[in-house]
Parts: C-alpha cells; structure tokens; sequence
C-alpha cells in the first residue's frame, strides 16, 4: 500500500508596539516546516505508517518497541490490519492530550534495547508535557536494530490518573 504525505509545523505571533509618540508598529514571527514524503524506501520516502492513541496507566512504564511494533507488549497492525516491523524511523510524533495539569508523559530508550535516534545515551528523557507535543523527522532515517536498539519507554508521571497520547511513526520496511 503506498504512502504518502506531509507533515507540516506552522506557527505565527505578532507583536504589536505602540510609543509615547504615537508610533507603531508590527512584528510578524512566522514558522513553517513541511516535510514531504512520497512512497518507497529511499531518503525521502517512507513505507510504512502507523498511528495510535494510548493510554499510560498512573505512575507506569509502557514500552513501544518499533521491531515489529507494539505498545505494552500488545502488537499494532496498520490500518489494514498488517503487522509492522520498522527497519528505519523517519518521523515521529508524540502528543499528550491531557488537559489537566500535571499529566506527563516521559518519553526516553529502554535500558535493554534503547532506541537512541532522539536521545544522547539511554539514560536521556524528554517530557511530553499536559497539552503539548514532540515531534522530530528526518529524511535520511535512523536504523532500527530489532531485538537491539528498538524500543523506547512511556512513562506516566501522574500519580492519580492515566495520560492519553496521540503516537504517530513513519519510516521504511528496508
């Protein structure tokens, strides 16, 4: 099944300055990142996708492990029901859909089999903080060793209740 797509980030701000003069003015900020991909297994392609929501249970550690995927040790199928084994990531994308502060998703590489491609070593950690999201891509991709360096922790934060979060991952079969 081919894939295709984008992924765009767009953000803007303006910021308005009035003076004792009676001066103004306007400064316009402005992001736009897209990343384009078309079906294959090249740089710049991708594929195989996968996208899920899942939710962390309090203080636990879930792991996503990318070769073959599953979350928690329950295995993920595309939308069409196929098993997916990742072999390089190009994309990923995590976003925490809690809107009550504070529900934190940290997000690091397992001890055992540490998937590094967003970390410095294995003891590294980002938090997906309530209301936000991580996103990272690259067109070249990061290889994924399965069995070796191809999962990464979900650890919920939250003492009283589970964080709900968005994954989406892109990459190539070979």
């Amino acid at each position: 099944m081919p894939v295709t797509g984008n992924i765009v980030i767009s953000s803007s701000a303006a910021e308005t300055l009035t003076t004792p003069e009676n001066r103004s003015g306007e400064i316009i900020d402005a992001v736009r990142e897209t990343y384009s991909f078309l079906n294959g297994t090249n740089a710049g392609q991708a594929d195989l996708v996968w996208s899920g929501r899942v939710t962390v249970p309090a203080l636990t550690t879930w792991v996503l492990a990318l070769a073959p995927l599953s979350v928690n040790a329950v295995a993920q199928t595309d939308a069409f029901g196929n098993a997916i084994t990742f072999v390089e990531i190009t994309a990923i994308i995590i976003r925490n859909r809690e809107t009550v502060t504070p529900r934190t998703l940290r997000v690091g590489p397992t001890a055992a089999q540490p998937f590094l491609w967003l970390f410095a070593d294995a003891s590294d950690r980002l938090d997906v903080v309530t209301g936000s999201c991580y996103a990272q891509w690259d067109d070249v991709g990061v290889t994924v060793g399965a069995g070796a360096s191809d999962q990464l922790d979900l650890q919920n934060l939250s003492a009283v209740a589970g964080v709900t979060v968005d994954i989406f991952l892109l990459g190539r079969s070979v």
